[in-house]
């Protein structure tokens, strides 16, 4: 079941076409400040992120810089619940958005210098690429594509007035190496607008990761997404995912990272010491790690015990665990009915199989679950160490 996990990652840094922008215009102790805010939105303090890009703003209130990073953290705190995005947040995600493009296109107009021109245009196409990157997440394609279009045209023309704005080629990179691995549907969609290459888009993604500024985070999340979900290179994701961890050892967002890395390389045990590790630290009520970590964190140590120790009636008792805990809605509890319903399948329990997955099917469809529960439903699932 591999497909089973697209998006997990995504859920952490955004899908397409976004990036951490940069101002000239900031002093170097403002530099430490948009650092500062960074590090906050990958601890999930949103709270404390948008304090420090507010105060930005409001020094700088005719550049866009602030309301942009103030959109991103918006961004980050919508892709964080997904399951359960707030109305509000996503409100104020559209007024940083448009404050943003409202401040960086009064910016082209003043524009004298070709730096400051490229910083404008690098805003634009950021804001677009946030605006495009929830349209994803709602399935809105169209919506999707007419922003993605706007903001890649944006950020080419930033790299044109300033070639060494390294952190530009991030949007650029995601929107080259999707556009051209998606579905094929949606993939024609893109082609409508523009046409992407995997092999450029992964290039400019490794670009930004050693020659960022901001975005290097970004760029190398989608890196251990991709090579994870989608090259199905998980050994090359792994040193990376081990990279951020050390670099943020208190973020559960890059403890997370590395467990996904772990599962798809099948490093059982390494898998389990993360999720245990995980665990004692939403009990001890360490910073930054809360219950919202719980249910994906159990799965990754019922996925644990059943490939690596064989041990079917324990992770049987995890998935439960999730399914009769967990807040809903919530696509752990989805996962946890599918890959329970595998289990019993293991121990000819067929009726209790279907049940399971059934309730799937009851279910919304993540990473084409409802197609693997509908395979399953017709015949049982052989499912240890081939998924």
């Amino acid at each position: 079941m591999r497909r089973t996990h697209i998006g997990l990652l995504l859920m952490l840094a955004g899908l397409l076409w976004g990036s951490v922008p940069i101002s000239a215009a900031f002093p170097p102790s403002y530099d430490q400040e948009i650092r500062q805010g960074l590090y906050w939105i990958y601890h999930s303090q949103y709270d404390q992120a948008r304090a420090v890009f507010s105060r930005i703003s409001e020094q700088y209130p005719e550049d866009p810089a602030g309301d942009f990073f103030l959109s991103a953290a918006d961004w980050w705190q919508l892709a964080e619940d997904l399951d359960r995005p707030s109305q509000q947040i996503e409100e104020l995600l559209e007024e940083h958005c448009s404050r943003t493009i409202q401040k960086a296109q009064a910016a082209v107009e003043a524009a004298t210098q070709a730096k400051t021109l490229a910083q404008a245009y690098f805003y634009l196409g950021g804001a677009y690429g946030l605006k495009g990157r929830w349209a994803v997440t709602q399935s809105q394609w169209f919506r999707a594509y007419r922003f993605g279009k706007r903001g890649v045209h944006f950020l080419r023309l930033a790299l044109d007035y300033d070639p060494e704005l390294s952190d530009a080629y991030l949007g650029l990179g995601i929107y080259d190496y999707y556009t051209d691995t998606l579905p094929r549907f949606q993939r024609v969609l893109a082609r409508l607008f523009i046409r992407g290459d995997r092999q450029r888009g992964l290039e400019e993604l490794h670009l930004v990761k050693e020659r960022g500024r901001y975005a290097t985070v970004e760029a190398t999340l989608f890196l251990i997404e991709i090579y994870t979900e989608r090259e199905h290179t998980p050994d090359r994701a792994l040193p990376l995912a081990q990279q951020l961890r050390q670099e943020f050892p208190e973020s559960p967002a890059m403890h997370f990272a590395l467990m996904m890395a772990l599962f798809h390389q099948k490093e059982w045990k390494g898998l389990r010491e993360e999720a245990n590790g995980y665990l004692r630290r939403i009990q001890s009520q360490a910073p930054y790690y809360t219950a919202k970590g719980m249910a994906p964190a159990l799965y990754c140590l019922a996925m644990s015990f059943s490939q690596e120790q064989k041990d079917l009636d324990r992770a049987h008792t995890i998935l439960t665990q999730i399914i009769e805990t967990s807040p809903e809605p919530s696509r752990w509890v989805t996962f946890a009915y599918l890959r329970r319903g595998q289990i019993y399948d293991l121990q000819g329990k067929r009726d209790l199989a279907k049940d399971d997955y059934r309730d799937v099917l009851h279910r919304e469809d993540v990473g084409e679950v409802h197609r693997y529960a509908n395979q399953y439903l017709k015949r049982p699932n052989g499912w240890m160490d081939r998924d």
